[in-house]
């Protein structure tokens, strides 16, 4: 399930909080935050295709990001520069200069500063990195698609069937993949972590 963040002290029975409350009444509280298939399509979540283990997303969605001219072409996520792939077949040294974080507004100052360095915004970046990256995505070949097995009609669901899941990506030859996934349940108990050995080359391991 995927959720919309909601406090654990928010509840609409009786003012008592999310632990009190019956076990049974807690998940129908926490299910009541699920988002909908449109915010899921909205918001570019990989849905099912025509065939299995395809998926698809939101042409919407898609048209959000700004495409590369040329097949061998991408543009860095970090510094927005335009880049061939070709760069990953040689060592690079410090390739991409970039920010890490975006620009705001500091309270009594007239100008937009990067929140990572504090430094006004249009200024060189404050990190560097051997490549550039990109979150370059092939929307006509979304494959390794599943969907959760559905329950018996008869099952009641209680507070000890959620369960939070993490994913962390690292950037290599063929943009974000994942890296590592780890699963809590609602006691936040780790009950699942694991390293992923990405399809492709690592180029950088995202650690910021």
């Amino acid at each position: 399930m995927l959720f919309l963040s909601q406090r654990r002290t928010d509840s609409t029975y009786s003012g008592n909080t999310f632990d009190t409350i019956a076990s049974s009444k807690a998940y129908d509280l926490a299910a009541d935050c699920v988002l909908t298939e449109d915010q899921l399509r909205e918001n570019g979540f990989p849905r099912p295709g025509k065939h299995k283990g395809q998926a698809t997303i939101c042409k919407t969605y898609q048209n959000h990001h700004l495409k590369p001219p040329n097949p061998d072409e991408r543009y860095c996520s970090r510094c927005s520069k335009l880049f061939t792939i070709t760069c990953y077949d040689r060592p690079g040294v410090d390739e991409c200069n970039y920010h890490p974080k975006s620009t705001g507004f500091r309270r009594g100052c007239a100008d937009n500063h990067h929140r990572c360095c504090q430094q006004v915004a249009g200024t060189p970046g404050c990190m560097y990195a051997n490549y550039h990256v990109s979150h370059q995505v092939d929307y006509e070949n979304l494959t390794g698609f599943v969907t959760t097995i559905s329950r018996d009609e008869e099952y009641v669901c209680t507070r000890n069937d959620i369960f939070a899941l993490d994913c962390e990506m690292c950037y290599t030859t063929e943009g974000l993949e994942l890296t590592r996934v780890t699963v809590v349940d609602v006691n936040q108990k780790v009950v699942y972590d694991a390293l992923v050995k990405p399809d492709n080359r690592i180029v950088d391991y995202n650690t910021t």
